[in-house]
């Protein structure tokens, strides 16, 4: 189970890929573990072994065994996350679809220092947020309605997160009209998934899966923002995906809660298993699937004509199935009428398959089939006791291959393979793992490409908490959390600048002024202006995760971009003021610093005159970007107009630049030149030695 970090608790920024390293290491140390306790099965005192060495090397496996577990839990709380950054990414939904529809909501959250599986966290953002969606559209009536009813005219939503034993439990409550069954009963006779006569007997439950079929809806028009029941079978999928469950509780006019239930992963590829033995294979069933082993005799193994092989379990009837034969191979081999059966459960369905043996449980480390490599029921192969390949189970996918009740499965067409085709297309252990490193010497035409994952990924965290500080801002607008917001809105302005990621740089840069103009009480931060800090935070967003799939960047939309444009614009002017001259750079003192310490040091110097044409980009967008460029390659000294005035939108189509050469580059002017006509078609650069 994974632990709860307290909130205050002190945390640093730890690559994935390190991780993802780390973890392999302790699967290597875990089979290295598994070996060696298979090792001391084999060892007897006798005349060739003494006893104190086969107690040294039992004792030596205990350890072992117990540093393994410790380091794979270590690795798996390091690889957890809090709910608290999903958490505001609700936050930010709510506040965005309250206010276009305009329907007040209230958002409780409950359990932001729950931790999961950062992959989990993922995979789930899309499945919660689309029924908060839901729940605001269909659930949470109109404020005339809720007046009417004598409901508060705010809609109240609550997402609350809990551990269980084995599981993580996300809910998402809303105190709206509820679920209405009739109605979706006639739906599901309307579009023919059930009979009028049928329909009439079905229980609650039943009813409710009907929401979960795809295209079935009981809204009479689709919206942007989707109805409850549109698109939730796309929900059952994404948490079947990681092996959740969906379920559903409503009471008509005072609400839905619409629960995720998702089990506590620790790490996608090392787990807790019973290992068994059928035919000549090794399986492997996840610990947390069995339900029960057992040793049954012939006589009390009932067979129906046409239903197969049953058992009675815990007064249960359960059907009975040969594990080798729903695989397509021989029945496995049994000594005897006595036969060993092994129980599993999933989704509170619980069915029995006959083994040759079973073995002793084991941490195993799982291996992936490749994509082009599929046998239903099976997810991979591990290394068990012994140097042995085994097979890991797949439950869900088990189930339904038992069952009869396949379904198409995205991955490349062709045949299903089979277990002897899986463990042929097995690599050698020793041939698994290749490592290559290498560098480039960094040109100016390589500058332009994107930085590494890792510095994408701290920028990314950095967003995540200018989001939470703009919601903290939105509902206290006070001076404190707004220093705060405008400090870390100049810190992500720093890096992006500084790694040349020009278009979001340069709307960082008009964020931060917009926050610097509300400190100063120079603009007031009214709701219009908070909806274009927070579009304007969600275009970054967007740009970060492109970048971090390698994919440009998108631009951001002229609605943002002229909104920004006009409100960091300085009342009252217009245009170029008239005491600011565009032709020749003039120089503060921390300009002339830095000019007489360049001319000392005997560094190029170089002023470039340079025009542009702006088209529907705001002039001063164009002209910042073209500094960021330079700044690039070469350290700006000085510009007119000078940086401070384009920050405030004073720009024409044209700028003059001072710079100074970082490091020796030939043809430093030249490739600059066609580096900022290819991105900026500029209309001049004229570039020449400054005395």
């Amino acid at each position: 189970m994974s632990k709860q970090l307290p909130l205050d608790a002190e945390t640093m920024q730890v690559r994935l890929k390190s991780l993802d390293r780390l973890l392999d290491l302790a699967g290597e140390v875990i089979i290295v573990s598994s070996n060696l306790n298979a090792l001391t099965r084999t060892l007897h005192p006798g005349e060739t072994v003494s006893s104190n060495l086969t107690e040294g090397v039992k004792d030596l496996a205990i350890t072992s065994s117990r540093i393994s577990s410790d380091l794979h839990n270590l690795v798996v709380d390091v690889r957890t996350v809090t709910m608290s950054d999903l958490f505001t990414r609700f936050r930010r939904l709510v506040r965005d679809i309250s206010r276009r529809l305009g329907k007040p909501v209230h958002l409780t959250l409950q359990g932001e220092e729950i931790c999961i599986d950062k992959t989990v966290s993922e995979k789930i953002y899309d499945p919660i947020a689309h029924q908060i969606r839901n729940a605001i559209t269909h659930g949470i009536e109109d404020p005339e309605v809720r007046k009417a009813q004598k409901k508060d005219p705010v809609g109240q939503i609550r997402v609350a997160a809990r551990h269980l034993v084995n599981s993580t439990v996300i809910e998402v409550s809303d105190d709206g009209q509820g679920i209405d069954l009739e109605r979706v009963r006639a739906r599901a006779i309307e579009q023919g998934l059930v009979s009028a006569e049928d329909a009439a007997h079905l229980r609650t439950d039943q009813i409710y899966e009907f929401l979960y079929q795809a295209g079935f809806s009981t809204a009479a028009a689709a919206s942007t923002d989707s109805g409850r029941g549109v698109g939730m079978d796309v929900i059952r999928s994404a948490m079947e995906e990681i092996g959740g469950e969906t379920h559903i509780e409503s009471v008509r006019k005072q609400g839905t809660t619409f629960s995720f239930i998702i089990p506590l992963v620790s790490a996608v590829n090392i787990t807790d298993a019973l290992v068994v033995e059928a035919g000549e294979i090794g399986f492997a069933f996840p610990i947390s699937a069995v339900v029960a082993t057992q040793a049954i005799q012939r006589k009390d193994i009932t067979t129906t004509t046409g239903k197969g092989r049953s058992i009675v379990f815990l007064g249960k009837i359960l059907p009975l199935f040969d594990l080798m034969t729903v695989f397509g191979e021989p029945p496995a081999k049994v000594e005897g009428d006595t036969y060993p059966v092994i129980i599993i459960e999933h989704k509170k369905t619980q069915l029995a398959y006959i083994v040759s043996a079973f073995q002793n449980p084991q941490k195993l480390v799982i291996t992936e089939f490749d994509e082009s490599m599929r046998v239903p029921g099976l997810s991979g192969t591990a290394v068990l006791s012994g140097r042995q390949l085994g097979m890991i189970i797949d439950v869900p996918q088990l189930f339904t291959q038992t069952l009869g009740k396949s379904r198409e499965v995205d991955k490349p067409a062709g045949r299903n393979a089979s277990i002897a085709d899986a463990v042929a297309s097995i690599p050698q252990a020793d041939s698994v793992r290749t490592a290559a490193n290498g560098a480039a010497n960094q040109t100016l035409e390589t500058a332009i490409e994107m930085p590494g994952a890792d510095f994408l990924s701290e920028v990314e965290s950095m967003l995540a908490r200018l989001n939470r500080e703009l919601l903290v801002l939105d509902e206290k607008r006070d001076k404190e959390t707004m220093d705060a917001v405008f400090r870390l809105a100049h810190s992500i302005k720093g890096n992006l600048t500084m790694y040349g990621i020009d278009e979001p740089s340069a709307v960082t840069h008009y964020l931060e002024s917009l926050l610097d103009k509300g400190r100063r009480g120079v603009l007031e931060l009214t709701d219009e202006i908070f909806d274009v800090l927070f579009d304007g935070a969600s275009y970054l967003e967007r740009a970060i995760a492109a970048l971090l799939r390698n994919t440009p960047a998108e631009s951001p939309s002229d609605k943002l971009v002229a909104a920004l444009d006009e409100l960091t614009k300085e009342k009252g002017e217009a245009g170029i003021p008239v005491d600011v001259d565009t032709t020749q750079v003039t120089l503060d003192s921390t300009g002339e610093f830095y000019l007489s310490s360049r001319r000392r040091a005997g560094v190029p110097l170089y002023q470039a005159r340079i025009e542009f044409e702006s088209g529907d980009q705001p002039r001063f967008l164009i002209a910042y970007m073209i500094l960021c460029r330079i700044q690039r390659v070469a350290d700006v000294i000085g510009s007119a107009p000078p940086l401070t005035d384009i920050e405030k939108g004073f720009c024409e189509d044209s700028l003059v630049v001072l710079f100074a050469e970082r490091d020796p580059t030939p043809g430093l002017i030249d490739k600059l030149g066609d580096n900022l006509k290819t991105y900026y078609g500029i209309t001049r650069f004229d570039a020449t030695a400054y005395a």
